[in-house]
C-alpha cells in the first residue's frame, strides 16, 4: 500500500469494501466541529496521531477542492472524462436514480456538485467503525446540518506507509471528498457493477461503470488529480509556508502557484504585468522583460500580446514584425524578438502573463500540413472552450525551429481536438513550441469571443466592447484568432489600443498598419486580473454578515451562493435564490425574493444574489455585507455559504 498512490485507488472502489454509504454515522454532538473548508473535528476514538494525519489530508482537500485545477477536472471529468494513473479512466458523468438535479441540463449539475465539494457544513470524523477506506450515509442536498464519515482499518495502514508525492494524504482526501458527497445525496447505486447498475438505472448497460460515471468517485478523483498533477509538476507541495500548498495553475498546467488555505482570505495574482520597451532594457530586435516569476525561470510559462501605447507613457509604436518570446540562458531572462532582424521600437509594449497554461511542442505525430493539434484535458471534446496562443519556439527545449507565420485557432470537430495553425497555410515546422492556456465557462467570466462587424470595425481596426474593458485604461489582456467562430483568415500581426474610452484590436505590418479587418473575423480575449477569494457562512440569524471583503472600483465582483436555511419559525427550508414570491410587509430588506441570500454596500443598499451574481464593484471601496433577505431573522435556522471573488 505504501507505493500505490492512484487518484481513485482510494475509496470504494477496493474489492474488500463491505459499504460505502452505509448506515448513518453520528457525531459527538459534545464535541465542536466547523466549516468544511475550515477545520474538521474528530471522534474519541483518534489518536492524536491519527488526527495530525488527517489534519493534513484536510488541509490537502482544502487547498484542492478551491483551486482553479479543481473546477476545471471536474468540468471536463462530467463532460468527457478524465484519464488517471493505471490507463483507468473516470467519467463521464451520467446520473444515477436519485441524485440531485437528475434531468437537469450537465451545467447546472457541474455548478451544483461544485457547490456542494465546497460547503460550509460541519464535518466530523470518527477513526474507526467504517466500510472500505471509509463510509457514511446518503443525505440530502442543501443539508445544513453536520457531515460525517468514519474511518476504516484503512487509516492505520496507511498513517506511516512512506510518503510519494502527494499519497497518502492525496488519497486521504480523495476520500472524504468522495463520503461528502454521499452526505449531499449523490449516489453510486451500490458497492459492485451487479447491485450498481439496476439501482442506478443502467441494468445490462455494459458502457456505465459505478466506480467511471458517479459524482461522488469524479469529485475524490479531482481532488487527488489536482493534488498528485502538483506533487509531480511542482515538487514539494507544502514547500509555500504554513497553511499554502504548491498546486498546478489549471488542470493540465505545467505552471504552479502558492494557493492559501480558502479558509482566509487570500489572493490569487493574474501573474501580469504590462513590458515598455525602453533604451535601457531593449537592443536591436530584442527587448528584455524583467520579473520575479521570470528572472532566472527557463522553465517559465509565458504569454503575451503587443500595446501599442501603454498606459502611462505618452508613446506609441506599430510592430507587425511577428515577435516570439524566449529563454535568454546567457543572461537569464526572458526576452520578445521580433523575426526578420526588425528593429524593436521604443515606447511600445506588450501585455505579458506568467505561471498559466502549458507548453505545446509541435511533433511529426501532431503536426500536418499549417496545422498542429493540441492535447489539452480541457479543450480535448470541448468546442466551446476559448484557447490563447503565443508563440515560445525554444520553450521545453534548448532548441527549436520559429514558426515565422500569424497564427490562429480553430476547433477541428472530426479529431475533437483544437489546433494551432498557420494563417497563411505555411507549413508548421515540427520542432517549435507554443504556450497555450484554455479558458472554460467556470472560469468566471474573464473571457469572450469578439467578433468583427460593419458596426465595429472600420479600415484595418475593430473596436472591443466589454465592461471588462470599456474605461479601462490599466488593464491588460491576451488576444488569439479563432477560426471557428469567425472562419476568415487574418494573415496579419495584430496588436490592440485604448482611445481613451474603448480598446481595440488592430492590423500592423512592419511599423505600420496593416491590411483591412475582414468582417467576420473572430478572436478570443482573456482578461488578467487578480483575483481575491473568501468563502463565508450567513446564518439564518444574521441581520448583517461582515465580510471583511473590500470590494473596490473597478473590481468584478462574483458571489455564488449555497447551503439551506429554515424560515418562518422553522415552517419550510428554501436554497439562496429564496422563494418565488415578493416580501409580504415593509420590513424585509429588499423588493427580492423572500428569505434570499442578498448583499449590501452602504452607499448603493441591499442587492439580491440568491445562487449566482456578478456585477461590478462600487463607485468607492466598500465593505460587502451579506444577509438572507428575510423580515424577521433569528426565527428559523441553518444558514447559507457564499463563495465570494473580486477581480481586479
Amino acid at each position: 500500500m505504501g507505493t500505490v498512490h492512484s487518484w481513485l485507488l482510494s475509496l470504494c472502489a477496493m474489492s474488500t469494501l463491505a459499504s460505502c454509504a452505509a448506515e448513518p454515522v453520528e457525531p459527538d454532538t459534545g464535541q465542536t466541529s466547523s466549516d468544511l473548508l475550515g477545520t474538521g473535528d474528530f471522534g474519541a476514538d483518534c489518536s492524536a496521531h491519527q488526527k495530525d494525519f488527517l489534519a493534513t489530508a484536510y488541509l490537502y482537500g482544502r487547498v484542492a477542492v478551491a483551486s482553479r485545477a479543481f473546477e476545471q477536472c471536474v468540468e471536463q471529468a462530467a463532460r468527457v472524462g478524465v484519464p488517471e494513473a493505471g490507463g483507468f479512466w473516470t467519467g463521464s458523468y451520467r446520473q444515477c436514480n436519485g441524485d440531485p438535479f437528475y434531468g437537469q441540463p450537465l451545467d447546472s449539475q457541474v455548478q451544483s456538485v461544485l457547490d456542494a465539494a465546497r460547503s460550509g457544513n460541519d464535518l466530523f470524523m470518527n477513526c474507526s467503525g467504517g466500510g472500505g477506506l471509509a463510509s457514511t450515509s446518503i443525505g440530502p442536498y442543501d443539508r445544513s446540518d453536520a457531515e460525517s464519515l468514519s474511518w476504516s482499518v484503512w487509516l492505520n495502514q496507511v498513517i506511516d506507509a512512506p510518503r510519494s508525492g502527494a499519497w497518502p494524504y492525496s488519497q486521504a482526501a480523495n476520500s472524504i471528498w468522495h463520503e461528502a458527497m454521499h452526505q449531499h445525496g449523490y449516489t453510486h447505486g451500490g458497492n459492485d457493477q451487479a447491485s450498481a447498475q439496476p439501482a442506478c438505472g443502467y441494468a445490462g448497460d455494459p458502457t456505465w461503470d459505478y466506480q467511471n460515471n458517479t459524482m461522488p468517485y469524479i469529485l475524490g478523483a479531482c481532488v487527488s488529480a489536482v493534488l498528485d498533477a502538483s506533487a509531480g509538476t511542482c515538487g514539494p507541495i507544502d514547500s509555500c509556508g504554513p497553511g499554502k500548498l504548491k498546486i498546478v495553475t489549471g488542470y493540465g498546467s505545467s505552471a504552479c502557484e502558492c494557493l492559501a488555505d480558502p479558509r482566509d482570505i487570500g489572493t490569487r495574482s493574474a501573474n501580469a504585468f504590462t513590458h515598455v520597451t525602453t533604451a535601457v532594457n531593449t537592443s536591436s530586435g530584442m527587448t528584455t522583460l524583467d520579473h520575479p516569476l521570470l528572472n532566472g525561470r527557463a522553465d517559465a510559462v509565458v504569454q503575451f500580446t503587443h500595446v501599442y501605447s501603454p498606459a502611462g507613457t505618452t508613446t506609441a509604436a506599430f510592430n507587425g514584425n511577428r515577435p516570439i518570446a524566449f529563454y535568454n540562458y546567457s543572461t537569464g531572462r526572458w526576452v520578445i524578438q521580433n523575426q526578420h532582424g526588425a528593429q524593436m521600437p521604443l515606447g511600445t509594449g506588450f501585455f505579458v502573463r506568467v505561471g498559466h497554461g502549458a507548453v505545446h511542442r509541435t511533433t511529426v505525430a501532431n503536426t500536418s500540413w499549417h496545422i498542429t493539434r493540441i492535447d489539452h484535458p480541457l479543450a480535448n471534446s470541448n468546442p466551446n472552450a476559448l484557447v490563447t496562443v503565443s508563440p515560445t519556439p525554444y520553450a521545453g527545449a534548448f532548441s527549436g525551429s520559429v514558426d515565422d507565420h500569424p497564427i490562429g485557432v480553430y476547433y477541428d470537430a472530426g479529431a475533437q481536438r483544437w489546433t494551432i495553425f498557420n494563417q497563411d497555410v505555411a507549413a508548421m515546422p515540427s520542432d517549435s513550441s507554443f504556450t497555450v492556456d484554455v479558458e472554460t465557462q467556470l472560469n468566471r467570466g474573464l473571457h469572450f469571443v469578439h467578433l468583427a462587424t460593419t458596426a465595429n470595425s472600420s479600415a484595418y481596426l475593430t473596436r472591443l466592447s466589454s465592461p471588462l474593458l470599456d474605461g479601462k485604461p490599466n488593464v491588460r489582456f491576451l488576444v488569439t484568432p479563432d477560426w471557428t467562430r469567425g472562419p476568415i483568415y487574418n494573415a496579419n500581426d495584430y496588436g490592440v489600443w485604448y482611445d481613451g474610452s474603448s480598446w481595440w484590436i488592430y492590423n500592423e505590418s512592419g511599423s505600420g498598419p496593416g491590411a483591412t479587418m475582414l468582417l467576420g473575423a473572430a478572436f478570443h480575449i482573456e482578461v488578467l486580473k487578480d483575483e481575491v477569494q473568501r468563502w463565508m457562512r450567513v446564518a439564518e440569524s444574521s441581520t448583517g454578515l461582515d465580510t471583511g471583503f473590500d470590494v473596490q472600483p473597478g473590481d468584478r465582483l462574483h458571489v455564488r451562493g449555497s447551503g439551506r436555511i429554515a424560515a418562518w419559525l422553522g415552517a419550510f427550508t428554501v436554497g439562496p435564490e429564496g422563494e418565488s414570491a415578493p416580501p409580504y410587509n415593509p420590513w424585509f430588506p429588499m423588493n427580492a425574493n423572500r428569505f434570499s441570500l442578498i448583499g449590501r454596500f452602504a452607499s448603493d443598499g441591499y442587492f439580491s444574489i440568491g445562487r449566482d451574481l456578478t456585477r461590478n464593484g462600487p463607485s468607492s471601496t466598500q465593505r460587502l455585507t451579506l444577509r438572507s433577505n428575510d423580515d424577521l431573522p433569528g426565527d428559523g435556522s441553518g444558514f447559507f455559504e457564499a463563495e465570494i471573488r473580486a477581480f481586479r
